[in-house]
This record gives structure tokens, C-alpha cells and sequence, in this order.
């Protein structure tokens, strides 16, 4: 399935936008309340939808650029499952999927 045949949902951009809001809140407050702490990449994802990652320096070549750091692309490109971290393409990446009916935001946000 091409990026361009992905269904986005009102989820999906909901999660896309909570992204873009957590990564620069963390920066900030990560050096604060955990001293030498790296902050790992982050990706949100739908199983059979999209997936949304965030401050990755080598992102795959098939996502697609939406705005300040945060890319696009579909689940089926690299089948995520599960609430952990793993390495995508060479970086260790935190990764929590999401579906079809919302979580609350700070629950998430607190997971990541």
C-alpha cells in the first residue's frame, strides 16, 4: 500500500498532533527530572494505518515529510507491534501504537 492510499483518521491526527506537542515539552523538562537521560525518537502507530515518527535522523526513504520533524508512513513498511522500543533504521526508537478509539492524552504521553 502506497503512502497515498493510507486512510488518515481523526485519530490518527489527533496522536500525529500530540507528537509534534510532547517532543518539545520533554526536551525541556527531561534534563530537569532525569539528569543525563537520552531522548530517544519517538513513533506512533496503527496497526493497518499510519505511523507517525518523530525526531528520527535517518527516518525510511518511503515516509513521507509532514512538518517539523515528525514523518509518515504506513504500518505495513515496518509492522510495529506492542509498546516498547526498538531500532529503526539504526536508532533506538520508543514506540506506543494506538486504534481506533482515543486514549487519553497524558496516559500516552506518559507511556512514551
Amino acid at each position: 500500500m502506497s503512502k497515498e492510499n493510507i486512510k488518515i483518521t481523526s485519530i490518527d491526527n489527533l496522536y500525529a498532533n500530540w507528537l509534534l506537542e510532547f517532543y518539545p515539552l520533554a526536551k525541556k523538562f527531561i534534563p530537569k527530572i532525569w539528569p543525563g537521560m537520552k531522548l530517544y525518537p519517538v513513533c506512533a502507530f496503527r496497526i493497518n494505518g499510519p505511523i507517525w515518527l518523530y525526531n528520527h535522523p535517518n527516518p525510511p526513504k518511503s515516509f513521507r515529510h509532514i512538518k517539523d520533524g515528525l514523518y509518515m508512513g504506513d504500518w505495513k513498511d515496518l509492522r510495529l507491534f506492542g509498546a516498547t522500543s526498538c531500532t529503526i533504521f539504526g536508532v533506538q526508537t520508543a514506540i506506543m501504537p494506538y486504534g481506533d478509539v482515543p486514549r487519553r492524552k497524558y496516559d500516552f504521553l506518559a507511556e512514551l
